[in-house]
């Protein structure tokens, strides 16, 4: 009897020692897979969380289908030459924040995979921007669409910020290129199985590119507050 007890309590403690072994192989392998894999993913994702979010971001702004003709009005003296530019700030304003609630509620729709609530498209099913095939990190051409997909989402960490900027260059003779962009920025978090890794972001948006007889002093352009 006791000698059946103490094979049971053998048995036991080799099923026990051999699921401890297979469980550190398990993590140890895991862990070389996730080390060897991780900067590749990374790569890629963070690529494609940059491409994703800022084309939600201009598409969202572009839906406003803003008006930018009267944001800036340029004045002259008897001769000609340009004395003041006077910025619209106030519709700049209205425009900024009008922009950044639409970009943020565009950014949260296609995270969800929902429908845009501005263009009233589905960008990503699920919410998954890019399926990557673990074969494409073999680098091997044969083997790039085999194996498992890793998902890949987005998501903003944070609120969007703004600013708009004014910026002006020489343009033939004489002439002078007025630009005024707005822009956006935000932090995206890249999600997915082997990283949750934040990335910046920032979108350039022009709103005016006017071309002006004469040449405009610099202390006049600059960031709009």
């Amino acid at each position: 009897m006791k000698k059946r007890k103490r094979d049971r309590n053998r048995r036991w403690l080799v099923l026990l020692v051999v699921i401890a072994v297979l469980g550190w192989l398990g993590n140890r392998t895991l862990s070389q897979i996730n080390a060897l894999l991780k900067p590749h993913v990374e790569k890629v994702a963070a690529s494609e969380v940059r491409n994703a979010a800022s084309a939600v971001i201009k598409r969202a702004v572009d839906s406003l289908q803003l008006e930018t003709e009267d944001l800036i009005r340029i004045e002259r003296d008897a001769q000609g030459n340009i004395t003041d530019i006077i910025y619209d700030t106030q519709q700049m304003n209205e425009l900024m924040s009008r922009s950044l609630d639409a970009a943020q509620e565009s950014l949260n729709a296609a995270a969800e995979g929902e429908t845009d609530p501005h263009t009233h498209l589905v960008y990503y099913d699920k919410g998954i921007i890019y399926s990557l095939p673990v074969g494409m990190l073999t680098g091997s051409v044969l083997l790039a669409n085999l194996g498992p997909s890793i998902d890949i989402r987005m998501r903003a960490v944070n609120s969007l910020v703004g600013q708009i900027d004014a910026v002006s260059t020489a343009y033939g003779i004489n002439s002078t290129l007025l630009e005024i962009d707005l822009k956006i920025s935000v932090e995206m978090l890249v999600i997915s199985p082997f990283l949750l890794d934040p990335q910046q972001i920032e979108v350039k948006i022009p709103l005016v590119m006017q071309i002006v007889q004469g040449q405009i002093p610099q202390l006049m352009v600059g960031q709009i507050a």
